[in-house]
């Protein structure tokens, strides 16, 4: 996870959260309690007291789709004259390296591709573009999420990040919608929308 960027700030224009990556020794200082092996189960699956953002769920999904290189990110990439002549352009500049053989890469890719073509993420499934993401869906209390009329404040928040195309990627997208329940039914349709937008006023052309 670590090595993904999670647990720490990602350099960036904008001031952004380290998350927590839970381990024996964290557990013990913040929890007062020893690890168990439910807690490493959790850890898996992304549950128990893992926290990430969004930039470094992105960032996580980009070093998959490149087979292990993670680029920094970055606001602006570039600034004009008034004439239009570029005065300064950002430069592409690697962030971290996942060493891992290149077949572990393809399978999570081919997974994640299945999850939108027959999975949790059907709803972001295009004839545009080939997508592939994964959803998630953040717990807010230890509380049931099927409970009906639960207080907005109590519901779950929706993920699913993504890249396309499938076959030779190109982009990443994240969406967050706090409180907004099923990753899969409210975050993957609005990733499936910007990225067919990317493609309907040719952006993935530049």
């Amino acid at each position: 996870l670590r090595n993904l960027s999670f647990g720490e700030s990602v350099p960036f224009e904008l001031p952004n959260a380290r998350g927590v990556v839970p381990n024996p020794e964290w557990k013990r200082k913040v929890k007062k309690e020893p690890w168990y092996g439910g807690d490493t189960i959790n850890m898996s699956i992304g549950q128990g007291y893992l926290k990430a953002t969004l930039l470094q769920q992105c960032l996580m999904v980009m070093g998959i789709a490149n087979d292990g290189v993670i680029y920094k990110p970055f606001l602006v990439k570039e600034i004009r004259d008034p004439e239009g002549r570029v005065v300064w352009r950002n430069k592409k500049s690697v962030y971290k390296v996942i060493k891992a053989p290149l077949e572990h890469f393809a399978l999570v890719k081919e997974a994640m591709r299945d999850v939108v073509r027959s999975g949790t993420g059907v709803m972001a499934n295009s004839p545009i573009a080939e997508i592939a993401g994964k959803t998630g869906t953040a717990q807010v209390a230890s509380i049931s999420a099927r409970r009906k009329n639960l207080p907005y404040k109590l519901r779950d928040h929706a993920w699913f990040v993504c890249f396309a195309p499938y076959r030779n990627p190109l982009f990443v997208v994240g969406v967050l919608v706090e409180h907004g329940g099923s990753g899969g039914s409210v975050a993957a349709p609005i990733a499936r929308k910007v990225i067919e937008r990317i493609y309907i006023e040719g952006i993935h052309k530049e």
